[in-house]
């Protein structure tokens, strides 16, 4: 496991080197926040397919107008249906 001080040292290291300001800038000028919206059909078939929790997950990431969303749990729980289910929204 990353320690958190380390993490924040790397963190702050790679915000200096001008080479990846001009790749973060160039990836995040060409990205626009826009939520995007799950059509009755493709509700109703991952509905049937994901647990409520699962739902709620795939939901929360397509309607936010965030870049990233995090997934995360114990193993057996979903994710990767979860990330099925985003990516059928897409």
């Amino acid at each position: 496991m990353l320690d958190p001080q380390k993490f924040n040292q790397i963190q702050q290291e790679n915000k200096s080197k001008p080479e990846d300001k001009k790749i973060r800038s160039s990836i995040m000028g060409k990205c626009t926040s826009k939520s995007i919206e799950i059509s009755s059909n493709v509700r109703s078939q991952l509905s049937s397919i994901l647990n409520d929790s699962q739902m709620q997950a795939v939901t929360q990431s397509c309607m936010s107008d965030s870049f990233v969303s995090l997934i995360h749990g114990p193993p057996g729980t979903g994710k990767t249906q979860v990330i099925l289910g985003i990516l059928s929204v897409l």
